[in-house]
């Protein structure tokens, strides 16, 4: 049997696992593009963040907001208090679920399995959303050199773990996970959906950085003119 007939009949054989994948890829696609960066739909709300540092709060609520995609946002600071008033996304949980991510801490620890933390939010020079060849949210990581040097200085069977204010992702074991200067956290759910959110949350604190102080006082109110 010739070269080419051999490429040829291996290509037919591989052929359904590669439409497989394009369709897991399309759905997965799909679902990427329905989630991040639809328009805003849901409730029009004034939320009040009260804290020791109101200035760099009024920054970093305005931050986040503009990466979650929260519909024409509009901000106040009235004395120790920032009124965020914005349209939410739409989704049931809304009323908990985005002041709640509005003002989380957004601390990242990058450690060896029970052991040393050996990077931090501050260390990442880079942080994007992505999506696995197989469909799945990722984060993908970019630490600085010298963290990637404290990183490379463990042994190769150390397990990596990724922890985002007290939620954690195991990367696996440092020889599988460290060869292309990026490390990628998938978060394990049991649907597609709540993998997407939990990753774009991540990516969402990471890109905008962790809160500049502790919030006193956080409340929800619908917004003033009643849209």
């Amino acid at each position: 049997m010739s070269i080419e007939s051999t490429k040829s009949r291996l290509f037919l054989i591989s052929l359904p696992a590669l439409l497989a994948l394009l369709l897991l890829l399309s759905a997965g696609g799909l679902l990427f593009a329905g989630y991040v960066g639809r328009p805003a739909t849901g409730e029009r709300v004034t939320i009040h963040v009260a804290s020791g540092c109101t200035p760099e709060w009024g920054e970093r609520l305005a931050q986040r907001a503009d990466a979650i995609g929260l519909g024409t946002p509009d901000l106040q600071v009235v004395g120790n208090r920032v009124l965020l008033t914005a349209t939410l996304p739409g989704n049931p949980d809304d009323r908990t679920a985005v002041p709640a991510l509005l003002t989380a801490d957004g601390r990242l620890s990058l450690h060896v399995q029970d052991g040393e933390t050996v990077a931090s939010e501050a260390d990442m020079a880079e942080v994007r959303l992505s999506m696995s060849y197989l469909g799945r949210a990722t984060v993908v990581l970019g630490p600085s050199e010298p963290a990637w040097a404290r990183i490379r200085a463990l042994p190769l069977d150390s397990v990596l773990v990724a922890t985002l204010d007290g939620e954690s992702v195991e990367l696996g074991e440092l020889r599988r996970v460290g060869r292309d200067d990026e490390l990628h956290v998938q978060p394990a759910r049991e649907r597609s959906r709540d993998e997407l959110q939990m990753a774009a949350d991540w990516a969402i604190l990471l890109q905008t950085g962790p809160a500049p102080c502790a919030v006193a006082d956080l409340s929800v109110s619908q917004a003033a003119d009643g849209t």
